[in-house]
């Protein structure tokens, strides 16, 4: 039986479809409740938990021949129930989501460009900056010195923990190679990914060439999109086009503000942060102006986005350090380059035809046969 143990979020309910639909494995999921009432998890057979060690381990030692436990994701709170003695004899496995390791203190510097980068580190010294009031700068100093501290520490039980998992599931091989098993030596890859049938082209979905006016960059308020370095490459190169951010979600609100402040300051309003979670309709709607998509991303992110506009024939410009960009390369799937072809794009208006030929290479990687195998690997 394969024990998983995720939190309440978005993906689950696709994996536990997926499971049933190609294997026959049993699979029991524990889910952690953080909203109080399930948010995203509407699957009925699931087992709710407190995000306490204590309830969750009660709930495991009910269950019986547990031969593999999966963590969806890995958290302080899951290092330490990696650590039960229930799971002594048990395979550990991680199903790698990319913000366990890429926020680890010790990689999260790879992945900011310069401007970000120097964006970061005034917000850092802002902690230590002069203030009138002793008590408020002392205030804020304790508070700085607490939460890294507390980084620290929660780092340090992610590493410990992950030492002695057994296989990571992942996509993207480099990733393994170049981050995980720094952390974890002995670990093995399998190569497993979330998402598969929902990347294929939407028959429904259709552009009108005539009213291609939309840059999109990105696809969170996360730093690592790199957003001040892309709106300064940017400016320039975009003459004709409103470049549209998504910044409704994964980013500090002084971010976000800053990001918008500074797309105002070099676009105007050609310039349009998204600052609200759009509805389908209207997500679509936005969809249909978009002539290309930018992610100045170093680390692996966004990949659910970015097959689905390659798979509806929407050009992506990929940074070529980009792990997931080297990784559609090597299989055949056409993304361009910022740093060759953005600028042949924005400016000397190439045409730029090699994406429309993807849905072959994205069926062979992504496709259902492709799922199938890769969810048998992970869970019989």
């Amino acid at each position: 039986m394969n024990l998983h143990i995720s939190y309440d979020e978005k993906f689950l309910d696709p994996f536990i479809e997926n499971a049933k639909r190609y294997t026959n494995s049993e699979n029991v999921y524990i889910v952690i409740d953080i909203y109080t009432g399930l948010k995203y998890v509407k699957t009925k057979d699931v087992i709710v938990c407190q995000p306490e060690v204590a309830q969750i381990e009660v709930e495991v030692q009910k269950l019986s021949n547990i031969k593999r436990v999966y963590f969806h994701s890995f958290s302080p709170l899951f290092a330490v129930c990696s650590e039960l003695i229930v799971f002594d004899s048990v395979k550990k496995h991680l199903l790698f989501y990319g913000v366990e390791l890429f926020g680890l203190k010790q990689f999260e510097g790879d992945f900011f460009l310069p401007k970000t980068k120097k964006y970061i580190k005034n917000i850092r010294s802002e902690y230590f900056k002069f203030r009138w009031s002793p008590i408020e700068m002392r205030r804020e100093i304790i508070n700085y010195s607490h939460y890294s501290r507390l980084k620290k520490q929660n780092d340090q039980k992610i590493t410990k923990a992950l030492e002695e998992f057994h296989a990571v599931g992942h996509f993207i091989e480099d990733d393994v190679k170049d981050y995980i098993q720094k952390v974890s030596p002995s670990i093995k890859w399998i190569n497993w990914n979330f998402f598969g049938m929902d990347v294929g082209a939407d028959k429904s979905f259709k552009q009108d060439p005539e009213n291609l006016d939309t840059l999109l960059l990105g696809n969170s308020a996360s730093p690592f999109n790199n957003h001040f370095d892309a709106l300064a490459h940017l400016e320039g190169l975009v003459t004709d086009l409103k470049i549209v951010a998504p910044l409704s979600y994964s980013g500090a609100e002084k971010y976000i503000k800053k990001v918008a402040k500074e797309g105002d300051k070099r676009f105007g309003s050609s310039f349009q942060p998204l600052l609200d979670f759009l509805p389908m309709e209207e997500y679509f709607a936005l969809m249909k102006t978009v002539k290309a998509a930018v992610y100045f991303n170093l680390r692996s992110q966004a990949a659910g986005n970015i097959l689905w506009l390659l798979t509806n024939n929407i050009p992506v410009f990929m940074l070529e350090e980009n792990n997931l960009y080297k990784m559609l390369k090597q299989s055949g799937i056409e993304v361009y380059s910022v740093e060759k072809d953005l600028e042949e794009f924005l400016i000397n208006a190439k045409p730029f035809t090699a994406h429309l030929k993807n849905s072959e290479s994205i069926k062979n990687v992504f496709g259902e046969q492709a799922m199938k195998k890769k969810y048998v690997n992970l869970l019989a």
